[in-house]
């Protein structure tokens, strides 16, 4: 019970009042991701126009801390709408009662984001000539950490999908 108080209080705290024009709440994905200087265009018109399965998809964001002060951070995938799924996501932070993009990542293609121990965790397809789009041979992994004033690669590495 404790832990979803405290859960609920962190949440609750996102929403700050800010400066005149700057965005402080982590409520509103698609606000952001629409106001947001580091989101392509191509993000931008997907979130505005999202047709089927497509924009800011309410299920899969991702509220959990991956700057280590207990309070959750956001992460916005852009989905495309087809079999592209994520081609695009951003992860938000409010700093000094301002939300601030944390991370940009522009135009990736079936890319899977999670985030486990307070570790961003991307993943991405890597196809061979061959290889339908259904099934890549490899995939990619990043794994982002906090160095305490931005994300940055911590590890990275390639597995071999069978």
């Amino acid at each position: 019970m404790r832990r979803g108080i405290l859960a609920a209080a962190a949440i609750a705290a996102v929403a700050i009042t800010s400066p005149a024009g700057a965005v402080a709440d982590l409520s509103d994905p698609a606000a952001l991701v629409l106001a947001d200087s580091r989101a392509s265009p191509e993000a931008k018109n997907l979130v505005r126009d999202p047709g089927p399965g497509g924009g800011v998809v309410t299920e899969a964001l991702i509220r959990r801390d991956v700057t280590g002060d207990r309070v959750p951070d956001l992460v916005v995938p852009v989905y495309s709408g087809g079999s592209g799924g994520v081609f695009h996501y951003f992860v938000y932070s409010v700093v000094d009662g301002e939300a601030r993009n944390i991370l940009a990542r522009n135009n990736l293609y079936q890319a899977g984001v999670s985030v486990r121990s307070g570790r961003l965790i991307q993943k991405l397809p890597y196809y061979d000539a061959n290889d339908a789009n259904c099934c890549p041979s490899r995939v990619e992994i990043a794994i982002f950490r906090w160095n305490g004033a931005r994300l940055v690669v911590a590890k990275r590495g390639t597995r071999v999908l069978t």
